[in-house]
């Protein structure tokens, strides 16, 4: 076989897509080798930890990462920067790409899928966000490059020959099952900081957004958080560090200075409020569509936190494996594209 002949019987490798939610809350990614990952979208500075080998990998990670012209950085990144950090930084800014944790956050999801080359990432932007931000997103990523190692293994190369931006919301609705051939569907994804609402009419085989049943709705976790944090504060006179947030969360209680306090109710108000606070948003904005609404589907890791949301939307489902519908729907984006 000549060389020729060899070249034209190759087979072409598969394109490296990577699909990356950067959420306030948690950053979800996705590749289209079949890698998956989640954590909390928190950092802070690395410290050494002399009894790190008694720890498991479900704590976080540590991230060494080197850009062109700029010493070596060293982060704690997700469970670990709550658990270990000093100094922690997370993101509640409009602008999230302008703040030095979203860039951590990406790099480290990217490093954990495995990348081999170069390839194609798809993100989100809230709806609100997604005409102002989209572009200048766009080119912050397609300039960003970086060497990467986590948790002391191998360097890794990151960089990004595309880079697409795509709605949240719109992400999740690519992947909802069981879509009816006509009528206006909808998805209501319930993320940390805010819930994004994404509304389609479908029919003759082709859908088109609906513009006014097409927004962002300022409520989300962050809220329910936020109202622990403060209840604990006026109880105890001291502020419930972020490691326990989660734990009040779930259980409704926390043990502190040899007494048991419950939060269950402050967090069963807070969360009808919150739920109340969406829903309003998303009904107001539909007017009197509302009614007509084929069906609505729920999505994003905040909607498992509210499942009364499920029954103020008549006829809705909540996306299987809901937290990652967003980042499920930029990797089906970005494999059409």
């Amino acid at each position: 076989m000549n060389t020729q002949e060899a070249r034209i019987c190759q087979f072409p490798q598969k394109e490296h897509i990577w699909a990356v939610d950067v959420g306030y809350g948690y950053t979800k990614a996705l590749s289209n080798r079949g890698k998956k990952v989640c954590f909390p979208s928190v950092i802070s500075p690395a410290r050494d930890m002399p009894l790190a080998e008694l720890s498991d990998d479900r704590t976080g990670h540590t991230v060494t990462i080197h850009k062109e012209g700029s010493p070596d950085e060293q982060f704690f990144v997700g469970q670990l920067a709550i658990k270990e950090g000093r100094s922690v930084q997370f993101t509640l800014d409009e602008v999230k790409h302008k703040h030095p944790v979203h860039d951590v956050v990406l790099l480290t999801a990217i490093a954990l899928l495995d990348p081999e080359a170069p390839g194609k990432l798809v993100v989100g932007l809230p709806v609100d966000y997604y005409r102002e931000q989209g572009k200048s997103l766009t080119e912050h990523l397609t300039n960003l490059t970086a060497v990467v190692s986590v948790d002391g293994g191998p360097k890794k190369q990151i960089s990004f020959e595309n880079v697409l931006v795509y709605p949240q919301g719109a992400g999740a609705i690519l992947v909802a099952p069981d879509m009816p051939p006509s009528g206006i569907v909808a998805v209501v994804d319930v993320g940390h900081k805010t819930t994004d609402c994404v509304a389609l009419e479908l029919g003759n085989g082709g859908s088109r957004p609906v513009q006014s049943m097409c927004i962002s709705v300022d409520a989300g976790i962050v809220h329910l958080h936020q109202a622990v944090a403060e209840e604990f504060l006026k109880l105890t006179g001291i502020r419930l560090p972020a490691v326990y947030i989660e734990q009040v969360l779930r259980t409704g209680r926390i043990w502190f200075r040899g007494q048991e306090i419950d939060l269950s109710q402050v967090i069963k108000d807070k969360r009808d409020g919150i739920t109340r606070s969406i829903a309003d948003g998303v009904l107001a904005a539909w007017g009197d569509r509302a009614d007509f609404v084929y069906k609505v589907y729920l999505a994003g890791g905040g909607v498992l936190e509210l499942p009364e949301l499920a029954s103020i939307f008549p006829g809705s489902s909540i996306i299987p494996d809901a937290q990652y519908a967003n980042a499920m729907g930029f990797l089906k984006f970005g494999e059409r594209c």
